[in-house]
């Protein structure tokens, strides 16, 4: 009896200090909330529509089937609200059409590295994301899956899932590279529950997969090319505005100009993106015209901009220079420096070559020594010069192998004297592609890679006539 008196006690005190407890927290509550009333009153909240479309729709993704296989060997997309297609509406418009069908919505997309196939996918992926994609689309899973390594087993339970979930795009970059799997990707890309989006590149959509049939007749081709200039520096401007950073009004076109004229073996805009991000490293806080002539000219190794002091000098004085090391070729040596001159100021046109010269005479007056000392002078050392023996291209099948070492030499360094000896032994081929060397300052090889001879010096040497010249 005694035991349930203190029991029935203990409860009753246990109660109150609970209702006691609940009471306190209640008008704390209440004295918290009417303390901070009049704040959310006049605090201005607004909603950003944009914001919220970035966020998915709470409990979406519970109606499709989970896909751990693919989340392990697959790399989801990631978001990037800076990144955009600039110039690239009607391939991201047709891509997005392709992938909202009900059968066959399976994409590959076509063009050159650099031209921004990725952007693409990844500025899709942005407007899938956010819901603004055609609504068919929205919200979907976009997987970049890498083929390197796997089985074919491996392969087709990574499609099967994908395809069961019903909300995933599967991305493919280099496709060409893995024929194997060419026939079960094929069988997937007829399932209307997956989407299949492979790139590649112009050359191997040509000479590897236009050969497959039956992968090309359930791919919708989207071309990509590169933007035109001015969707480059303005694509430029914005990434430097939402980073911040103040520059002169003629920066971006100055970066488009001076890559579009100096950097000829990479597209727009990745050889413009390189410059921005060296740019952005160096200085992260204001940018000028002269900072970016200052990082092309370090970059490709040719003076651009102001003229320094020394090179001022040198061309001012360089008459003076080259008559201490060639004798007896006064006329040759003022059309020289007038010539570098005239390229160096801007004059000439950019389009061609610094200056062409075809010099003529017997063996033993000093042509060859006339351009050695010229590179010396000028170029900073005989090393900065080209040679070719023009000898040993006299048979017509030459051409090839002389178009394809001029290319690559030219490439690995723009700003050059370029000396081809004994030019009147070559083939006729050659000689006439030198025609296009000196009018349009460019020329291609075989595999497509162009070569320009903007800020090149052009010397032929020759023995043709030497007799009548000697008499």
């Amino acid at each position: 009896f005694g035991e349930r008196i203190i029991f029935n006690i203990l409860m009753r005190l246990v109660g109150a200090v609970a209702r006691i407890s609940i009471i306190f927290l209640g008008l704390l509550s209440l004295l918290i909330v009417f303390a901070l009333a009049p704040f959310f009153i006049l605090l201005h909240l607004p909603l950003d529509s944009e914001k919220l479309k970035r966020h998915r729709a709470f409990g979406r993704d519970l109606s499709f089937r989970w896909t751990p296989r693919l989340k392990r060997q697959a790399r989801e997309i990631p978001i990037n609200e800076n990144l955009w297609a600039f110039g690239k509406e009607k391939p991201l418009a047709l891509l997005e059409q392709v992938l909202a069908r009900e059968t066959q919505k399976n994409a590959l997309i076509v063009g050159a590295p650099g031209v921004g196939r990725n952007t693409l996918v990844r500025d899709l992926a942005r407007r899938i994301s956010w819901g603004t994609s055609i609504e068919s689309t929205r919200y979907k899973h976009i997987f970049e899956l890498s083929l390197e390594g796997l089985s074919p087993a491996e392969v087709q339970s990574l499609f099967i899932e994908a395809a069961r979930a019903g909300n995933v795009i599967i991305v493919i970059d280099n496709i060409h590279a893995y024929p194997e799997f060419f026939d079960a990707i094929v069988s997937f890309s007829n399932i209307p529950q997956l989407s299949i989006v492979g790139i590649t590149d112009i050359d191997h959509y040509h000479n590897i997969l236009k050969s497959h049939g039956d992968l090309l007749k359930n791919f919708e081709k989207v071309e990509v090319e590169e933007p035109s200039d001015e969707d480059v520096a303005e694509l430029i401007a914005g990434i430097l505005r939402s980073r911040n950073v103040k520059f002169e009004e003629e920066v971006p076109k100055e970066i488009v100009r001076q890559t579009n004229h100096l950097v000829t073996h990479i597209p727009q805009p990745e050889k413009s993106m390189d410059i921005v991000d060296e740019l952005l490293s160096k200085r992260p806080e204001k940018i000028s015209k002269e900072d970016v002539d200052n990082l092309v000219s370090i970059k490709t190794g040719i003076p651009i901009g102001q003229i320094s002091k020394k090179e001022r000098e040198t061309l001012i004085n360089l008459e003076n220079i080259l008559k201490a090391k060639i004798i007896g070729q006064e006329e040759v040596i003022k059309e020289i420096a007038e010539a570098l001159r005239r390229g160096r100021s801007g004059v000439s046109d950019e389009k061609r070559p610094v200056g062409g010269f075809l010099f003529l005479g017997p063996t033993g007056v000093g042509k060859t020594h006339s351009a050695k000392k010229l590179a010396e002078a000028y170029y900073g050392s005989e090393a900065s010069m080209i040679r070719f023996d023009m000898t040993e291209f006299s048979q017509e099948e030459s051409l090839d192998e002389f178009t394809k070492r001029l290319v690559v030499a030219i490439e690995e360094d723009p700003f050059v004297l370029a000396l081809f000896d004994e030019i009147e032994k070559s083939h006729k081929s050659i000689q006439n592609l030198f025609l296009q060397i000196l009018d349009e300052g460019r020329i291609t090889d075989l595999s497509g890679r162009e070569a320009v001879f903007y800020n090149a010096f052009i010397i032929c040497t020759s023995n043709a006539g030497s007799e009548i010249l000697l008499k």
